[in-house]
């Protein structure tokens, strides 16, 4: 009685090796990702296999959270240029009678001081009316084509590749079905390994034979898992089977899931802000606006140029226009902030990604999800050919004991 009960506590044991396996195999690749600086006691090998798995991971998830769920095409429909230009305008033109004079009495003090207070006041107001038209060129060119100067993706990926743990927690928030899923289909996929090694054994005492056996259904019962949690209906040979895998039948819950990660730590309205002012491609904005304050002060002037080029001199008069573009530049930089709230109520982030991946069909749904995880599925089948074996070789020492008492 004693030995039977053993017996049946080894078996048991054996069944939970796959579910034990799958949790501690995938939790334990996760937390190695979330912190790969931190496991320094592993081989250099391993960490050059994190760090691209990782990259791997980035660039995918960014891929489907902005240029599938949010792509500029459908940011320049949200955002309104003159809105934005009334924002930004106001702040600008304050600060362009201090740009004004600072740049001439730097570059031409001696004309700056022998000009009356009024002609002054005139260059001043002049400049000052050229702001609203720099600014609403400003913003058409944002709002027109966010992405000529903006590059959320690459902003995305190095976030997520400096603060891993965003990247974890969004394949951790949208995977929990799914891998609640996987997790029950385990013990399910435990009972029949430990069967079929038990019979293995049992028919033909061989060790090799038996672990081949369970290395190559292990395998399959996971290949086949994963295939089973994206099933969609198909028709097999003769016949149909409309039935859907768990991830599309939770699709709201995924998608509600996944878009709250998206907005609170992947895609902020000040990551936009701050890509607009200082990122890779701020530069085509920063020469745009060199252009407009150019051509602006060249206008507000008009006919008197030559009269006031041959005054201050040809250098001056570009070192001029180059200062006030910076002054502008800066102003931008600092008073963008300002639009924060606006662009935040007019893309309405949180509602436009769950609208749009709920009503996705499920291959679109599953393009969204299915790459970021993707380097890490092909690792599954593996997990469970090492599980199968595992739990033959429990199987065979359990009878094994048996037979010696």
């Amino acid at each position: 009685m004693v030995l039977d009960s053993i017996f049946a506590f080894a078996i048991l044991c054996s069944v939970g090796i796959l579910p034990v396996s799958h949790t501690i195999g995938t939790g334990g690749l996760l937390q190695a990702l979330s912190r790969p600086v931190q496991l320094r006691s592993l081989p250099e090998f391993v960490h050059a296999w994190l760090k691209g798995l990782l990259n791997d991971m980035a660039e995918l998830a960014a891929q489907g959270a902005l240029t599938v769920l949010l792509p500029p095409k459908v940011m320049a429909q949200r955002l309104d240029p003159y809105i934005l230009a009334g924002i930004l305008c106001e702040p600008m033109q304050l600060a362009a009678d201090k740009a004004v004079s600072q740049a001439l009495s730097k570059h031409s003090p001696m004309v700056w001081e022998m000009l009356p207070s009024f002609v002054q006041e005139k260059i001043k107001l002049l400049a000052s009316q050229r702001v609203p038209v720099v600014s609403i060129e400003v913003a058409k060119a944002i709002c027109s084509d966010p992405a000529r100067f903006a590059d959320l993706k690459s902003q995305a990926v190095k976030k997520m590749l400096s603060q891993p743990k965003v990247l974890i927690d969004l394949v951790v928030e949208a995977g929990k079905a799914p891998m609640q899923f996987l997790l029950k289909l385990s013990v399910v996929w435990g009972g029949l390994v430990v069967l079929l090694a038990y019979v293995c054994w049992v028919l033909s005492h061989s060790v090799f034979f038996t672990l081949l056996v369970c290395c190559a259904v292990g395998y399959v019962c996971h290949w086949f898992a994963i295939e089973l949690l994206y099933f969609t209906p198909r028709k097999i040979g003769r016949f149909q089977i409309n039935w859907y895998g768990p991830f599309y039948t939770r699709q709201a819950e995924i998608a509600k899931a996944y878009t709250h990660v998206v907005i609170t730590e992947v895609m902020l309205v000040d990551d936009l802000i701050v890509e607009l002012i200082s990122g890779v491609r701020s530069a085509r904005l920063h020469k745009m606006l060199h252009v407009l304050v150019s051509d602006s002060v060249d206008e507000a002037v008009k006919s008197l140029k030559p009269v006031v080029v041959n005054i201050i001199g040809v250098k001056n008069w570009q070192n001029v226009k180059h200062d006030l573009a910076e002054c502008f530049w800066a102003e931008l930089g600092l008073h963008m902030g300002n639009a924060k709230a606006y662009i935040d109520e007019s893309l309405a982030l949180q509602k436009t990604i769950e609208t749009r991946l709920n009503e996705m069909s499920s291959r679109e749904f599953e393009d969204v999800f299915r790459p970021t995880v993707s380097s890490i599925e092909k690792y599954y089948p593996l997990l469970g050919a090492f599980a199968g074996s595992l739990t033959a070789a429990l199987v065979m020492i359990s009878d094994r004991l048996m037979a010696q008492f």
